[in-house]
């Protein structure tokens, strides 16, 4: 089985490959950003490919790689970036979403070759915006990330609609390095050092949805439990039109 995870030099992306390694019958294709930083280093059953998702003609490269693997059975979009004065709040939404859903797209002919066929897009619990301000350039940084968020549960629920299965997860606050370029690094950090998780016990529990058959297709999973999301109708209406994902998918 082919599993292709993106964000994993640190945080929940390494935890993720730490624990999918333990599983023999796995081939992992991880995708990472800065070598220096990376802990792993290429073995029989993990293959390592570097990506800057801030970058298109990097995404359009990393497509051209992974597709010679043939069946993708699992996808899982985990990188993020909160985002600091290095980004403005288009490029932030570039690579939290946008690089996201070129890659999926892009994927479609692999993963459908797969009986699992599956992606799950790491999502978050600060997903409600208001969208009264339309243009990505009106928004604050912290304003675009949220909006990231939603379109990946959205994203989600669309893939259930042509053939593939699905799932977001936010996977709560965990001790990692997350916002290490925020302006707020410090307080960040401290935070999430305080009433984080241990990304390791949330790499499990993700590896035991992905392997069972009994997860919810399409659903928004908080803390593991289906949730609902917190926008109406109206916001899904205008999400969608914002998108523009059915002419997205039907490319």
């Amino acid at each position: 089985m082919n599993v292709v995870i993106t964000g994993i030099t640190s945080g929940l992306g390494e935890a993720l490959v730490s624990q999918f390694k333990k599983d023999i019958n796995l081939k992992i294709i991880g995708i990472y950003k800065d070598k220096k930083k990376l802990k792993f280093s290429s073995s029989k059953n993990l293959v390592l490919i570097k990506c800057d998702f801030s970058k298109k003609s990097q995404v359009y490269t990393l497509v051209k790689k992974i597709k010679k693997y043939k069946a993708i059975d699992c996808l899982i979009n985990n990188h993020a970036v909160l985002g600091g004065y290095k980004h403005t709040s288009k490029k932030l939404f570039y690579i939290n979403y946008l690089s996201i859903q070129e890659l999926t797209f892009k994927l479609l002919k692999n993963l459908y070759k797969s009986k699992k066929k599956l992606v799950v897009n790491i999502s978050s619990h600060a997903h409600n915006i208001d969208l009264s301000k339309k243009k990505l350039t009106e928004m604050s940084n912290w304003q675009a990330y949220k909006l990231s968020k939603l379109c990946l549960i959205i994203l989600s629920k669309k893939l259930t609609t042509i053939g593939l299965n699905s799932i977001s997860i936010n996977p709560g606050r965990m001790r990692t390095n997350f916002g290490k370029d925020n302006f707020f690094k410090i307080i960040i950090k401290l935070y999430l050092f305080i009433i984080g998780k241990d990304p390791k016990s949330i790499a499990k529990k993700i590896y035991k949805i992905i392997n069972s058959k009994k997860y919810k297709n399409g659903c928004y999973y908080s803390n593991f439990k289906i949730k609902k999301m917190h926008y109406g109708l109206n916001n899904y209406k205008q999400i969608l039109k914002f998108l523009n994902l059915d002419n997205k998918i039907n490319v």
